[in-house]
């Protein structure tokens, strides 16, 4: 070993840039694999850390859903149901605190002389224990006839009461009393549940029993998972089962209340439904159904681990090179070490041992450094996954492999060729590559060239569509607009001052509250009516006066909704063209507000409500619904040559002063897109990452090429230059090859990555083009770096005085 360390050093020290060239690139690409893994096995894993998740399955159904074909925001008859099907061992049913404002379900607690909020929800008696057993303190489900009590995950309880025995005990709850006094109510804590992993769409949050609540509701407010005894053989015939079941129980509660009328429509809408249950462990990759989860998209995933395993295929090619390049330089010594007694068999070993201590080093670089990295706050825009090194512990020791592996790889036909000369010849002669060793090293720099290429292209696509999200029409102003997510306890009275505190400021044109944003959320809810054959399904947003003012929506027809409307309609221009029957002045039921229906007083044009995941040109309604409490979000347009920072530290000082808060976040709406397409530019940020490493291993490779290659063929360029040979003669033969190369390189690249960026962009229903000059762009980036560093090396070894490298060959 001690032999190994001092030829590792002396060829170190001999080639210095190129050794540290060669060991950065080893090891940033075995951080970027660590890093890029962490994110495939979040991914992979997700939900799988949740006990029995083999047996859960997610209820969804295409009920009235609208975007997407079927979602996972279930009725509560739809669930109950579950109660006579055999096969169902239990369910968990809560209120999806992802449908509204995030302020909707936060509750306020004194703890001490501090008030805390935590997410709360409402769920069924069993809504925990079919997802765990993990009971830390007391019951984590509730009885028919004992529903008192919360149950709180451990996260929770360590930081409120400072242990997990918290059963017992209780939380002290705040809340408005009529004179506007802050009151407290205590909460007692019935059960303490072990958290749920992160990985996966299982909240841990503070949950209360939800009773007899929306028992015979039919609008979707609750996620339901199923925890099966077997899963049914025939699921069709399971479903046709459960919609008979769904039919009989709220056909007795109609009944009961005197809704007859509705009974037919119900059971109608009930038997052309199609219900389906996802596996939990399938769910992240799940896109048909509409979901506030967090999802991934599988060829994404694909990708990310194929980049991982091309970015270290690179730098164990620069490696390959580097070692294949120094072979000729080393065949004297390695020979001379033959004549004194050597055997083959010992010094091929040796040499490839020399480039395991370097890989495995470069491995070991790597690990610390990301080590490192999950410290940074911005770890998180590269990966979910933990890059604490003991979470991985299978992954590092499977890097070591792979670092014992690459070395081996870039030592064995070195080593061979180096000592496959007789000895006598090779002490007396001077070296280069065989014709073979040079193809080898031909088709593996033409290999990373591709790579490189190949990334650099698809990083290009990634970029604009990235623009393309920020840059798009949405059919609003959402430059000028900020938002704010406010309590929803704030009353009717303080909401109106806020707006008219807003409106008077010179910084803002105008203001108004909605239930929800635009533009940055896959879907809004739905609401479904019938008008004679046609079935009328629509997305719908609740919004205030002056809504379309604010936003800077379009009026085509009719005007805005104004503090005097009561029950009115705003419909986009899609409506008007699937429905011509709907007109200015005609009724549509909506079940929103006193009445369930409402006028359409006006048309708007059609704007980019959703992300860009789901096609935005379909039937939208807003519905005035003024004073209500869903109605959390506060959007402002600031005026025409405001200051945007002075607007915002305004705009947050009115909500302090009116919502009692000082941290509640203000957003633009570049910051909101930013959130809603966190999974996305995180993969392009990682993509980034891979295609700067690629080009960086592209860049040390043909840095230690041309140096070696300029090495060994001094002495054929100085009788060259002997001969008259111009400088830009010389330069040209070196240029020549690399041109040709290039080119090649090129060629195998477009394809693939033409594919891979289309495949990419399909996961958008609205995209980018691939457009065509950024191929010839990718190439011009690639090929002039490379190019630039040949002519480089080349110029400085043409300028050499002849006779200097003749003599020292």
């Amino acid at each position: 070993m001690k032999d190994i360390l001092n030829n590792i050093i002396y060829m170190a020290r001999r080639f210095k840039l190129s050794t540290a060239f060669n060991l950065i690139g080893l090891t940033v690409a075995f951080a970027a694999f660590y890093l890029f893994m962490t994110q495939v096995f979040y991914q992979l894993n997700y939900n799988h850390g949740i006990e029995d998740y083999r047996h859960l399955y997610r209820m969804e159904s295409d009920f009235v859903f609208n975007e997407w074909q079927f979602t996972d925001m279930m009725s509560r008859p739809f669930a109950s149901a579950l109660d006579s099907m055999p096969e169902v061992e239990s369910y968990s049913i809560a209120l999806n605190t992802e449908i509204n404002s995030a302020e909707f379900y936060r509750l306020t607690f004194k703890k001490g002389d501090q008030e805390v909020r935590y997410t709360a929800t409402r769920g069924n008696d069993k809504v925990l224990s079919t997802l765990t057993s993990q009971a830390l303190s007391g019951s984590i489900e509730w009885s028919p006839v004992d529903r008192e009590g919360i149950i709180i995950p451990a996260s929770i309880a360590r930081e409120y009461f400072g242990t997990t025995a918290a059963a017992g005990d209780s939380m002290l709850y705040c809340y408005k009393g009529e004179d506007g006094e802050t009151l407290t109510y205590p909460m007692a804590v019935r059960g303490v549940f072990e958290d749920f992993p992160a990985a996966s769409e299982l909240q841990n949050i503070i949950y209360l029993n939800l009773g007899d609540e929306d028992l015979y509701n039919p609008n979707f407010l609750y996620k339901c998972i199923v925890k099966f005894k077997d899963f049914p053989d025939d699921i069709d015939a399971f479903g046709q089962r459960l919609k008979q079941q769904i039919i009989d129980m709220m056909y007795s509660a109609y009944k009961q209340a005197g809704y007859e009328d509705e009974i037919a429509v119900f059971t109608k809408s009930v038997n052309n439904t199609t219900i389906k249950f996802t596996p939990l462990a399938d769910s992240y990759f799940e896109h048909s159904s509409f979901t506030t989860s967090d999802n991934g998209y599988a060829a994404m995933l694909y990708i990310m681990i194929a980049a991982a395993l091309l970015v270290v295929v690179i730098a164990t090619i620069n490696f390959f090179n580097f070692c294949l390049a120094e072979s000729p330089m080393r065949i004297r010594s390695i020979n001379t070490r033959l004549v004194l007694g050597a055997s083959r068999g010992a010094l091929r070993r040796g040499l490839i041992m020399e480039c395991v201590v370097i890989a495995v080093t470069a491995c070991l670089l790597a690990l610390a450094l990301c080590h490192l990295v999950q410290y940074l706050p911005s770890a998180d825009l590269l990966t979910e996954g933990n890059l604490a090194l003991t979470a991985h512990w299978p992954l590092v020791i499977t890097m070591l492999v792979m670092a014992v592996a690459v070395g081996i790889a870039a030592g064995t036909y070195p080593a061979a060729f180096a000592t496959s000369f007789p000895p006598a010849v090779a002490i007396k002669r001077s070296f280069g590559l065989t014709p073979q060793g040079k193809r080898l090293r031909s088709a593996l720099l033409c290999l990373q060239l591709s790579i490189s290429l190949l990334m650099v292209i698809y990083m290009g696509t990634l970029y604009l569509q990235s623009r393309y999200i920020f840059n798009i029409p949405y059919g609003y102003d959402n430059s000028q607009i900020l938002v704010a997510d406010v309590p929803y306890s704030i009353d009717a009275e303080a909401k109106a001052q806020l707006v008219d505190q807003l409106q008077r400021s010179p910084l803002f044109t105008s203001a108004t509250f909605s239930n929800s944003p635009l533009g940055n959320t896959d879907g809004h809810s739905v609401l479904r009516t019938e008008k004679g054959e046609d079935v009328v399904r629509y997305s719908y947003m609740l919004v205030e006066p002056n809504y379309m003012t604010t936003m800077g929506i379009k009026m085509l027809e009719g005007h805005d909704f104004t503090p005097a409307d009561t029950n009115t309609i705003i419909i986009n221009r899609a409506s008007q063209e699937k429905w011509d029957w709907i007109k200015i002045g005609s009724r549509i039921s909506t079940g929103i507000g006193s009445t369930d229906s409402a006028v359409v007083i006006g048309v708007c044009d059609n704007i980019r409500y959703g992300t860009l995941r789901i096609v935005s040109d379909k039937p939208f309604f807003f519905i005035y619904s003024a004073g209500d409490n869903y109605l959390c979000y506060l959007n402002a347009h600031i005026a025409p040559n405001a200051d945007r920072e002075q607007a915002r530290k305004q705009f947050s000082e009115l909500i302090k002063k009116y919502c009692g808060r000082d941290n509640i976040p203000v957003n633009t709406f570049d910051d909101d897109l930013i959130s809603a397409y966190r999974n996305e530019f995180r993969f392009i940020n990682l993509m980034f990452i891979i295609a700067l490493i690629s080009v960086l291993c592209t860049i040390i490779g043909v840095i230690c090429l041309s140096q070696f290659e300029a090495e060994y063929r001094r002495k054929e360029i100085g009788i060259r230059k002997v001969a008259g040979a111009t400088t830009g003669e010389i330069i040209g033969m070196f240029t020549r090859y690399y041109v040709r190369l290039i080119l090649l390189s090129f060629a195998i690249a477009a394809l693939p990555a033409y594919i891979i960026s289309q495949l990419t962009l399909n996961y958008f229903a609205l995209h980018t083009a691939i457009h065509w000059w950024i191929f010839p762009l990718s190439l011009l980036i690639v090929g002039g770096i490379t190019l630039g560093i040949v002519l480089t090396q080349s110029l400085r070894t043409a300028r050499e005085n002849p006779t200097t490298s003749i003599k020292t060959e």
